[in-house]
């Protein structure tokens, strides 16, 4: 057997002095999930401030507030990791990381592979989930047996001078006010990575960990390569992680329950024909305003907007060379510089189709439809919002024979034409977000998604969630 321990563990608590050891009371089937106290004295969890009870903690102290938060959260993933006879114990603390607007962040504290009972060879799992399949605590023999797993708070979110108006609420009813960060809910994110939620593959290189793949990766399907991760070199793997919305979960079980977990909703994506470079399917966004939901279909020759206007691509009425280039066809235009109402309305006004604007920074990703759609609007043509990448593209080869088609369908939000979940690959990298969180586009949203509303389910299993269910795909 091997292990392979995260490499930032020790150092990111090195100076704590004592580890205090909570277990959550439950009921004999489920998991049981200890927390294990790793703040300094008057730190954190051992913070002696005084501070009325609040949202269904009944704690005196911020630190006992904190704690009894924590021990909720190992409540709730106690009753939904059954099955298993392991002690799963989790380090927890507090400590200083900023005011960029970090939370929390979590991991195991190692992982392992080719232990006896492991489903797949050559395989790295979590260490909770590595103990569940192998019936024993695989850690138990070392002079210095290490947790499971770790989670670490953000400690300076509760300065009133770090981010003004948001702090942490420590409350248990899920109902944080305005500027309120749900503890419970994005500690019970993070012990999602610490559990099982994360590829061990690093997504910015395409490199396995110590030339091995993760269960994750077994999972992990390319619609562009139509192939696993577990298939692909590591050039692929690494183009793979920015495949926006290609990137799905192939698990037979979250498939299941994501037919009745996700809404149907309305989706918009463009077909490309004629261009060498760009064609088939192409994501795109959905600006809040113009025609209704199911209306949004047509097609149509593209014409490009001239890039060189002085005001920005498509800020300014149209002038009639301009018109007539874009009249009866598509409107590809930059965005940027004015509101994006403003050039589609201007494309309108030319006599355009449809526009289609590539976004101005290298991130893209769609989420699920945000915002209440202005039925005010006066646009009346499709209009949809591609990424930078893919209106690279679209120039590097396109021909006045190219043809763009809005096709506007209905399916769960945050999956592929197939019905299979997708995972978060924006077209650039977001390091510790890109791949190990359910895409945005989900609906509802899903407590593994890579930011925080603050209304997602604390149940973990569907209907309400999908977090079980990819678990139960890789062995819990």
């Amino acid at each position: 057997m091997n292990k392979f321990f995260f490499k930032n563990c020790r150092n990111a608590f090195a100076a704590i002095s004592s580890i205090a050891i909570f277990a959550a009371a439950l009921p004999s089937f489920a998991a049981k999930v200890v927390i294990l106290n790793g703040d300094d004295q008057s730190v954190g969890f051992n913070d002696t401030r005084a501070v009325a009870p609040v949202g269904g903690n009944p704690g005196t102290t911020v630190g006992e507030q904190r704690l009894n938060a924590m021990k909720f959260v190992a409540e709730i993933w106690g009753r939904t990791l059954t099955g298993t006879s392991q002690t799963i114990e989790v380090l927890a603390g507090f400590l200083p990381l900023g005011c960029d607007g970090t939370l929390a962040g979590a991991n195991a504290w190692q992982f392992s592979r080719d232990f006896a009972n492991a489903p797949l060879r050559g395989t790295w799992y979590h260490a909770a989930l590595a103990n569940k399949l192998a019936g024993v605590d695989l850690d138990a023999a070392r002079d210095d047996p290490a947790p499971e797993a770790f989670a670490i708070a953000n400690l300076d979110l509760d300065r009133p001078d770090c981010l003004p108006g948001v702090s942490w609420y420590y409350g248990l009813d899920g109902k944080a006010p305005p500027g309120g960060e749900d503890f419970v809910r994005v500690m019970l994110h993070e012990l999602g990575h610490g559990m099982s939620f994360a590829t061990t593959t690093d997504e910015a290189t395409g490199e396995y960990l110590q030339g091995f793949p993760g269960v994750w990766d077994h999972f992990l399907y390319d619609n562009t390569l139509n192939r696993r991760w577990v298939d692909m070199n590591v050039a692929e793997r690494k183009a793979s992680a920015l495949n926006n919305e290609q990137l799905v979960w192939s698990g037979f079980t979250t498939f299941i329950d994501a037919q009745r977990t996700l809404a149907i909703k309305p989706q918009l994506d463009l077909f490309v024909t004629g261009a060498s470079q760009l064609q088939g399917f192409v994501v795109s966004g959905i600006p809040n305003f113009g025609l209704p939901e199911g209306s949004r279909r047509g097609s149509g020759l593209i014409a490009f907007t001239d890039d060189a206007r002085p005001t920005g691509d498509g800020c300014l009425p149209f002038d009639g060379a301009l018109a007539a280039k874009v009249r009866g066809r598509i409107a590809i235009i930059n965005r940027g510089v004015c509101a994006i109402v403003d050039k589609v309305l201007n494309a309108q006004n030319a006599g355009a189709r449809g526009v289609v604007l590539i976004q101005n920074t290298p991130t893209f990703f769609r989420f699920a439809f945000p915002f209440e759609r202005d039925t005010t609007s006066p646009i009346r043509i499709p209009a949809g919002l591609i990424s930078q990448q893919d209106g690279a593209k679209l120039r590097a080869s396109a021909s006045t024979f190219t043809t763009i088609s809005f096709i506007d369908t209905r399916r769960r939000a945050g999956t592929d034409l197939f019905g299979r979940p997708q995972l978060f690959a924006p077209t650039a990298n977001i390091q510790g977000s890109s791949v190990s969180h359910w895409n945005v586009s989900a609906s509802p949203n899903l407590l593994m998604e890579p930011f925080a509303v603050g209304d997602e389910s604390l149940t973990l299993r569907p209907p309400g969630d999908l977090t079980l269910s990819l678990f139960k795909d890789i062995g819990w």
